[in-house]
């Protein structure tokens, strides 16, 4: 009877979720195409999502979460998070600013990408819960600096929460399009801010960092901050990073082809035969292809 309670204990704990973090939370808006960006420091292991009147449901499976709420600094796509723990996984409920249609959740290589049609309509209402859980409804969401080409709106909450209208003016229209933008930032609760925010280590590579700031679609300019990371031994900012552009341009064989090479430094290598595989499918020369599948075959002799 012990022999069976001992396995009966070890099958749990071996089958229990890990426990995951949002590590970095950002969106991108291109035109009426969007994107969010949820990384996790915990792989799940399957994701769904779940289209709502008010945005999407994002069910994590395979890891845990700790209950949450976000208010983004950038209302252009997002109008409030909110993370809560289930009993085999994890929600994230995303709370639209604008009307999304053909909103998917996908699992990719350090978190889930979300994706949907961008439409304009007259207001979004956030749930005061959302808010009351950490403090974050003394943390408005702040505008963009640069604001995207259609109209913004966000909400405070139900009834009792005001409704502002973010109208974009001619020359917002033509101004640059903005990179991915940091939901965590300009919020000071330390609920909210306790895993966000840059991916790189205060007064590390500080030149590269302050150029990807003002230039966050330069894929030179990232990867020049990720090598420089790496370079410092800081692997996990510099991974990060990569993982961030794989998760908008999967198929990258620069950046898959970089996190394949930290990816074996940091001894895991069946991340990395993963991504040299990714990296050689995505080839757009037979040197490059060449390149991937030498390093695979490489690994795989090991």
């Amino acid at each position: 009877m012990r022999a069976i309670i001992l396995t009966l204990l070890s099958s749990l704990v071996l089958t229990a979720p890990s426990a995951a973090e949002i590590t970095d939370l950002r969106a991108r808006l291109d035109g009426d195409a969007g994107q969010i960006w949820i990384a996790l420091d915990e792989q799940p292991a399957g994701v769904t999502g779940e289209v709502t009147e008010s945005g999407l449901i994002v069910t994590l499976e395979g890891v845990t979460v700790r209950p949450r709420s976000i208010s983004p600094a950038s209302d252009d796509l997002v109008a409030g998070v909110s993370v809560e723990p289930t009993g085999r996984g994890g929600v994230v409920r995303l709370y639209a600013s604008r009307g999304w249609q053909g909103a998917r959740a996908e699992l990719r290589q350090g978190g889930v990408l979300v994706s949907m049609t961008v439409t304009a309509i007259p207001q979004v209402h956030v749930p005061d819960s959302v808010y009351a859980a950490s403090g974050a409804e003394q943390q408005a969401p702040v505008a963009a600096a640069r604001p995207s080409p259609t109209d913004t709106q966000t909400a405070g909450g139900p009834a009792t929460g005001p409704v502002i209208d973010h109208s974009a003016s001619d020359a917002a229209a033509a101004s640059p399009r903005p990179g991915p933008a940091n939901l965590f930032a300009g919020n000071t609760s330390p609920d909210v801010t306790a895993s966000g925010g840059s991916v790189a280590p205060p007064g590390v590579c500080v030149e590269q960092a302050r150029a990807v700031a003002e230039s966050p679609w330069d894929d030179e300019l990232l990867h020049a901050q990720a090598a420089c990371l790496g370079a410092d031994g800081h692997l996990a900012a510099a991974a990060a990073i990569y993982e961030q552009m794989l998760a908008f341009e999967p198929e990258s064989f620069r950046a898959a082809v970089a996190l394949a090479e930290i990816r074996v430094e940091q001894g895991d290598s069946q991340a990395a035969r993963d991504l040299f595989d990714q990296a050689a499918s995505h080839a757009i020369s037979d040197a490059e292809a060449a390149r991937a599948r030498s390093r695979l075959r490489a690994l795989r002799e090991q």
